[in-house]
């Protein structure tokens, strides 16, 4: 009977939260850069690691729209430093990283073992599962697995907001049955430290009102109560947008479970929901919330406000809005209809000083001012989430960031449907 493999290396690859690369147990050290090309091409080719990549994806995964002189040398220098990297890392191979006939591959004898697999796996064996324990048991694994965005070094990339879109999905079915399990069985620590972990992982996700009630049900009225001012205040307050309509609802809620409710919390209450009247109808005027242009107006205003924000050293970039989607790329009417419902979401959760257009049926562009790449990535989220909320969980709708070349190109596109029907 022979023994293990030598040649074997296992690597277990930690995608959710952060990228991060454990060999025997201990971390792997890829340099002091996370972001940086040659780490964005080894995650690519780990996630990949069981069927390859071509050449050709892998390039466009790691450069993007980005224009290179010479595509090809600038990829063979990034392989070598990858190389470099994984070598310096400790990892045990010769080439590490095969090129060969445009296929991209691992070397023969490392394994990867990837956190977003596993959590994929269990999530949807957990949603098949007709035995309540076993899927309790399965949901509680992924839940566990998952402490973050995925990728989120490189959150700006195509192929990363698709997979976040869907590992979410996953994500929300996911605590949608913990947290009703725990609150079905009365475990409301439990329950509680589901939406906890929720908060932190996504501050401005809709499981704020269920924390907020699990504080109720196990008996923290007084924080329940705080959290909830708190919450109301973020988003009335700092974000200056309506209040979500689940966490106005749960007031009433926390009244009910806490049996007492004073004449100034029911006045400040009232003060709260008379506002948040006040801001809907301003928004359904069109007096509050993100601005609209016509598509033809969209390059000039785009050029005033970088000129004007340059010069005080503050940055401006251009999102591009998608909904995508096999109904949507199928279907006019339903295109249509999320294409309205992406309208509702942006000016919902953009402040007045955003500038958005309509750029074609499926698309919408966004002029994000004052602020840099990573919030830039937390105004996404925002949308998203009311985009889910207004249209379900089922359609998807992916924004990622455009530079100012590819904007220019698509000025130039001729195409009459853009810019029209604001």
């Amino acid at each position: 009977m022979s023994g293990p493999d030598r040649r074997t290396t296992e690597l277990y690859v930690q995608t959710l939260g952060g990228f991060h690369v454990f060999m025997d147990g201990e971390e792997l050290d890829f340099g002091n850069n996370p972001t940086a090309n040659a780490v964005k091409l080894i995650a690519i080719i780990f996630l990949n690691a069981e069927t390859g990549i071509s050449r050709k994806q892998l390039v466009e995964e790691v450069f993007g729209t980005k224009l290179l002189s010479d595509r090809n040398n600038s990829f063979n220098n990034l392989l070598y430093q990858a190389r470099h990297l994984m070598q310096h890392a400790g990892i045990r191979g010769n080439r590490l990283i095969e090129n060969h006939r445009g296929q991209v591959n691992l070397e023969q004898g490392i394994h990867v073992s990837l956190d977003r697999d596993r959590f994929a796996a269990c999530t949807e064996a957990g949603l098949a599962c007709s035995d309540e324990e076993e899927k309790y048991r399965l949901m509680r694994e992924a839940f566990a697995l998952c402490k973050g965005e995925f990728l989120p070094e490189f959150m700006t990339e195509d192929w990363v907001l698709r997979e976040n879109a869907s590992l979410r999905r996953r994500f929300d079915a996911c605590v949608r049955f913990l947290g009703n399990y725990e609150k079905t069985h009365g475990n409301y620590d439990a329950m509680y430290e589901i939406y906890k972990t929720c908060v932190d992982l996504y501050q401005d996700s809709s499981w704020r009102s269920s924390m907020i009630e699990a504080l109720a049900l196990r008996g923290d009225c007084e924080e329940a109560y705080r959290e909830y001012y708190d919450a109301v205040r973020y988003y009335a307050d700092i974000l200056e947008i309506p209040v979500p309509e689940n966490l106005i609802d749960i007031y009433d809620g926390i009244a009910a479970v806490c049996q007492w409710e004073s004449e100034e919390e029911r006045r400040r209450q009232n003060s709260l929901l008379r506002q948040d009247r006040e801001r809907r109808q301003l928004l359904s005027e069109g007096k509050a919330g993100a601005c609209f242009c016509p598509f033809s107006s969209f390059g000039d205003v785009y050029e005033a406000l970088r000129r004007n924000m340059e010069t005080r050293n503050n940055q401006v970039h251009i999102m591009l809005c998608r909904v995508t989607g096999e109904e949507c790329d199928e279907n006019t009417v339903i295109r249509t209809k999320h294409s309205e419902t992406l309208k509702q979401a942006l000016r919902e959760t953009l402040p007045r000083e955003f500038v958005c257009t309509r750029y074609s049926t499926k698309d919408f562009l966004v002029i994000l001012t004052g602020t840099d790449r990573a919030g830039c990535m937390k105004y996404y989220r925002r949308i998203l989430q009311r985009f889910v909320e207004l249209a379900g969980p089922e359609c998807e709708l992916i924004c990622r960031l455009m530079d100012r070349t590819e904007f220019a190109g698509i000025q130039g596109q001729n195409n009459t449907n853009r810019g029209t029907d604001l």
